[in-house]
This record gives structure tokens, C-alpha cells and sequence, in this order.
């Protein structure tokens, strides 16, 4: 690598300088140049990479962007930074673009250094990708008939947590590719299928392969079943420390896409969620410990997310932001007027009552003459 940019590298640029260049900006490319391939030799690329675009603005010769393509798929090789390799790859374009790769064998060493280049990028995205971009990438690799990558990605989408229903309808449409590229009409019919029972509108790309639009055709011929949906029946209000049960129903799931739904509650007004494990639909029950607990008047909060083998999420039922709530009832015990201590009190009540008033009167009354003897004339 070293001795093709010394000697290639080198014996392109010198006719470009010779060309309608001021000679102060051509000495000065050509020194820009020569430190550039010092630095390089060396194996200082972040060096020999500035001097290399700075001559390159200085001449705006096209035999270095070849140069500038090598050492940034070194700053690759060193540093794994994807911008490196997909700059290189680019810098090879231009330079075929410019014609001076005319030459077979210079042609041949270009390509072969962007084929490399193409194929470091290409393994370096497919083994960080997840979720979304690994997705995307094996779509890509199955338009540029690279099923094993293909593969590979499919795999890692399914395998990256929380993917939700639009992706998990594109990965269906993309098995449903693997497999009609197999030969596996059946297969592929059933991935289309359960795309389609996630989003009975889904489509292919317009250049997919026939084979897999006549899979898709298929599985919509089979007939219009309904899109998969889950519904659930809220509680209404509950009395104190009663069980919380929360029923769901599942339709239009043929292919047994729905494998456990997932709750989460809280008291009414708090910050965090609990969460249940994954169950089947049916009735699922809140903990007792937690329902046992909750005080008489407030409200019970919880939202759902139903799953799929791989953990991916088909439907939201309520959310974090915006979950379902259930009124704990006030505490209601019988009439106080039927209770026995009720009538004794009053009993007792009014007995003192009475007393009292009786004291009261016989005090108010005057108090009786002092006794003296009476006498009707004189004796």
C-alpha cells in the first residue's frame, strides 16, 4: 500500500501541476504533496490526510483524489469511523469520473481499491446495526442479491427489543423475500400473510424480485381477514382491597402473531410503573399485595403492550402518558341507626337528660316560708 502511493500516486500528479498552474501554487501543491506522502509512509495518516487536501486545493489535481481515498481508508482501518470509508468511497468515484483511470490496468487497481472499500463499509454497518438500520440494510442487501446478509440483518432486527408493528410488517415482507428466493413458495406466501395481517395495505418495492410479488398477491388472494386487534374491557369503580382484573380479546390473528401482553400499573398520582410479566390474553389479575393496599377513594392506573414471539410490540393499549384508571370506592359501613351501641348511647342520653332537667326545675322553684304562728284575735 505504501509503495502504490509513492510511485502511483506520485507519477499522477506531476503532469497535472505541469497545467495551467501559477508556479507559486504549483511549487507549493507539490510540497503539500510530498509531505503528504512522507507523513503517509510513516504511517501518520491524520497528517499525511492534511496535507493531501490541502494540496488538492491548491491544484485541484484529480490524481489525488485517488490519494485522498487510500488514506482515509487507512483513518478507517485505524479508527472504525464510518465517515472515513464512505469518504473514500466517494473520493474513488470522483476520480473515475474525472477519466484519468482510463488506463485498464489503473482501472483495475481503482475499482479494486473501492470494491474493497465498499465491502469494509458494507460488514462494518451489518455488525453494529439493530433495530431500524438493520432493517433497512438487509431491504438493501436483498435488492443487491445478497441473501446471507439479508439474513443475517432480519436476524439482528428480530433479535433488538421494543421494534414496533411498522417494522415488524416490513420484516415479514422481508422474510417473505428470503424465502421466495429460496424457492420456498409457501413459506414466503405465510411471511406475506402475516405482514398483511399487520397492515393489510402492505406493499413491495417496485423492483422486488416477481417472485415475491406473486407471494404477496397470494396471501391477499386468500381473502381480506381483519387486521389483528386487541381490545379489553375497563373495570369500573371497585370497593376496597377488591382484585383488579383486566379481560382482552384477541381477533384477527390467524398466524398466532400474539404470544403475551404486558401490564403496567401504579397508584393513581404516582411517578414510576410496575409491570407484570408477559401473558397470555384472557383475564389478568393486578398483584393482591398491591390492590390489598390501596386506600379507599383513590384510583388505580395501567396501560398495555401486546407482544409478539420476539418481543416486539403489535399494539399500545393506553400508554405511560395516558393510561386506563380505576375509582376505588369509599368505604360505605350500615346505617349508624341500626347499630345496638346506637340506641344504648341514646338510652343512656337521654337519662342523663332527664336528670338534669329535674334538677333544674326543683332548683328554680322559691324557697318555702320560714313557719309563724298565725293568730285570728287576742285571747
Amino acid at each position: 500500500m505504501k509503495l502504490r502511493i509513492h510511485l502511483v500516486a506520485l507519477l499522477l500528479l506531476a503532469p497535472s501541476l505541469g497545467r495551467a498552474q501559477a508556479p507559486d501554487l504549483k511549487e507549493l501543491g507539490r510540497q503539500e504533496f510530498e509531505a503528504a506522502k512522507k507523513e503517509f509512509n510513516l504511517g501518520h495518516y491524520e497528517k499525511a490526510l492534511e496535507h493531501f487536501e490541502t494540496s488538492y486545493r491548491l491544484t485541484a489535481a484529480p490524481e489525488l483524489l485517488f490519494n485522498l481515498g487510500l488514506v482515509k481508508k487507512q483513518l478507517f482501518a485505524r479508527t472504525r469511523k464510518l465517515e472515513y470509508v464512505e469518504q473514500a468511497i466517494e473520493h474513488f468515484k470522483a476520480y473515475i469520473a474525472s477519466g484519468r483511470a482510463a488506463d485498464p490496468k489503473r482501472r483495475e487497481v481503482v475499482d479494486g481499491e473501492q470494491r474493497e472499500a465498499e465491502d469494509w463499509l458494507a460488514k462494518e454497518r451489518a455488525s453494529r446495526a439493530q433495530g431500524e438500520e438493520a432493517l433497512k440494510l438487509g431491504e438493501e442487501f436483498v435488492a443487491q442479491g445478497r441473501p446471507a446478509d439479508a439474513q443475517a440483518q432480519l436476524e439482528s432486527y428480530e433479535r433488538t427489543p421494543n421494534n414496533e408493528r411498522p417494522g415488524v410488517t416490513r420484516a415479514h415482507l422481508l422474510r417473505c423475500a428470503l424465502e421466495a428466493g429460496k424457492g420456498d413458495a409457501q413459506a414466503a406466501v405465510d411471511a406475506c400473510g402475516r405482514a398483511l395481517e399487520l397492515d393489510p395495505t402492505a406493499t413491495l418495492p417496485g423492483d422486488a424480485p416477481d417472485a415475491t410479488k406473486k407471494a404477496l398477491e397470494a396471501a391477499r388472494g386468500q381473502g381480506p381477514g381483519p387486521s389483528l386487534s386487541v381490545a379489553h374491557n375497563q373495570p369500573g369503580s371497585l370497593k376496597a382491597g377488591q382484585p383488579v382484573e383486566v379481560s382482552f380479546t384477541v381477533s384477527g390473528d390467524r398466524f398466532a402473531l400474539v404470544t403475551g401482553i404486558q401490564l403496567f400499573y401504579r397508584l393513581g398520582g404516582g411517578k414510576a410503573f410496575s409491570s407484570l410479566q408477559p401473558q397470555q390474553a384472557g383475564k389478568i389479575s393486578l398483584p393482591r399485595v398491591f390492590t390489598m393496599g390501596v386506600p379507599p377513594g383513590s384510583k388505580i392506573e395501567y396501560f398495555g403492550v401486546v407482544l409478539d414471539k420476539n418481543h416486539a410490540v403489535l399494539q399500545h393499549l393506553g400508554s405511560e402518558a395516558l393510561p386506563f384508571a380505576v375509582q376505588v370506592e369509599q368505604l360505605r359501613g350500615p346505617s349508624v341507626a341500626k347499630k345496638w351501641w346506637f340506641w344504648t348511647a341514646m338510652v343512656a342520653v337521654a337519662g342523663v337528660a332527664a336528670g338534669a332537667i329535674a334538677v333544674g326545675v326543683t332548683l328554680s322553684q322559691p324557697a318555702p316560708p320560714i313557719g309563724v304562728p298565725f293568730h285570728a284575735g287576742v285571747k
